[in-house]
């Protein structure tokens, strides 16, 4: 792929290039556990490996989906998907290039562009399991407007799974026309909701969705969910599957995320957070919601937050402690100034790692998750932020969230360990995530973030990934790059 600006890169990447691919396939096929490679032999094209005549597209949808530089950079690549029973490597090398060459286009003139294509590229993805969610019961305490900012994640993840979700909210301030509205919509997409009004504080509520759930509980019913509206499933079925196999539902059981920061959990303890996940047996919660327990707990316990109204009741009058589970994400993660909250998670997302909950990903730092996720509808559920590196062109694909282009010394790069992008040091989170490595610096490491993504109906879901062009005073910006790929069907 041809470079944005040249002048920031070395001239000795494309030799250089050639022997650290040899030397990157070795390494991450053999050294490094967790990362699986493709060779091209085992690549099927339905057409000639070589690229192909020039195509003439319309692109100006381009140019109404993002604001583009008068003239940018752009190539396109269409991927087949190719599922299998298995696990999900951290990372997998191809052998090949993502793109072809960047073209220079023009923004006035996109209407009948010669759009240069290489032959789709087929990548693995596990198959998304066949669980039956109905045996978790979710409980959110928030307001509907909240609610209404979330449902776009919400249906990504709970659309006809079979799970229902509980609300309790205050009573609705934002006009009942909003209530009826997410109500409407959520009936149409399919999401099991119910939503209760209660004058409780906020804290009293959350504490309070463990009776509402244990109380409209069915006898499928295992689990009990508490989460926040802003906690985010890439995977229902992986969910349900991890819980199957990991943990006993019918004994007295405590599941949940612990803080990624030993300083958070300095300040508010050893308890179970809620934004990543707090999951109760339904024998746990019969004893909890017993009335000479549930009477005492259900008054605050001069608790200010309902996960720490659960961790002293749950400490105070059960001899069950939880279980804290890394695959569930608090993501305590904040960005180290205000204009870097765009990029605050960049490692945890570009790390490969398989995250079962996701939170604060639209108060902490920013990412549009329900984007990110639509992309299953293509390659599965899995393949959401799956890893793909490219040494041919120090390109590394973390899909739906970013593509990566890394310097020369990209053979320098430990993509086993994440990339500490957010504020504070190493030593907090090394217990949780770790090993760490240093945030890469502007020479060494260019991101083109996922900024588009929908539903071409009847061919597949297009992306869309995108870098600024640096803008200089006087108003002038140089040439943004845009890169497609079409995920398909």
């Amino acid at each position: 792929m041809t470079q944005f600006d040249v002048s920031r890169w070395s001239n000795r990447r494309i030799n250089f290039a050639v022997l650290t691919a040899v030397g990157l396939i070795w390494f991450y096929t053999w050294a490094t556990p967790g990362i699986t490679h493709i060779r091209k032999s085992e690549i099927v094209f339905s057409l000639p490996w070589d690229l192909q005549p020039q195509t003439s597209k319309d692109l100006t949808y381009l140019k109404e989906k993002i604001k583009l530089s008068a003239q940018f950079q752009y190539a396109s690549r269409t991927i087949r998907t190719e599922n299998y029973q298995g696990a999900r490597p951290d990372m997998t090398i191809v052998e090949e290039s993502l793109f072809p060459d960047l073209q220079l286009l023009d923004k006035s003139n996109l209407s009948h562009v010669a759009v240069t294509q290489l032959p789709p590229l087929t990548v693995r993805v596990p198959l998304t399991p066949t669980v039956d969610a109905s045996i978790l019961s979710f409980g959110i305490a928030t307001t509907v407007g909240r609610l209404n900012l979330s449902l776009n994640q919400l249906v990504h993840w709970l659309s006809n799974s079979g799970s229902p979700l509980h609300v309790i909210s205050p009573p609705v301030q934002e006009g009942f026309s909003l209530l009826t509205d997410v109500l409407s919509r959520t009936k149409e997409l399919n999401v099991d909701i119910h939503i209760h009004t209660s004058d409780a504080s906020f804290p009293i509520a959350y504490f309070s969705l463990l009776k509402q759930l244990y109380d409209t509980r069915t006898s499928n019913t295992k689990w009990l969910v508490l989460i926040d509206d802003d906690t985010f499933v890439p995977s229902l079925p992986s969910l349900v599957q991890h819980l199957n196999s990991k943990y006993d539902a019918e004994e007295e059981t405590m599941v949940a995320a612990m803080s990624e920061d030993i300083y958070q959990i300095r300040d508010w303890g050893l308890i179970p957070y809620g934004g990543g996940g707090i999951f109760v047996s339904v024998p746990l919660a019969a004893r909890l919601t017993a009335p000479e327990i549930w009477d005492v707990c259900v008054k605050g316990l001069g608790e200010t937050q309902g996960d720490q109204i659960i961790s002293h009741c749950l400490y105070s009058y059960v001899d069950v402690r939880p279980t804290f589970d890394p695959l569930l994400n608090q993501m305590d993660f904040r960005p180290k100034d205000d204009s870097s909250k765009q990029s605050a998670a960049d490692g945890i997302f570009e790390s490969g790692r398989k995250m079962l909950t996701v939170h604060h990903w639209r108060s902490w730092f920013d990412v549009d998750v329900a984007a990110s996720g639509l992309v299953s509808k293509a390659c599965g559920e899995e393949g959401i932020w799956q890893r793909w590196m490219f040494p041919k062109d120090n390109l590394l694909l973390s899909n739906g969230y970013s593509i990566t282009e890394y310097a020369t010394e990209v053979d320098k790069v430990n993509f086993g360990a994440v990339e500490l992008t957010w504020k504070g040091e190493a030593h907090q989170f090394w217990a949780s995530i770790g090993p760490l490595r240093r945030q890469l610096k502007e020479k060494e490491k260019k991101t083109l973030r996922m900024v588009h993504s929908e539903i071409i109906e009847g061919l597949g879901v297009r992306q869309l990934y995108h870098e600024k062009g640096v803008e200089h005073e006087g108003g002038e910006r140089d040439m943004d790059r845009l890169l497609e790929l079409m995920w398909l069907f």
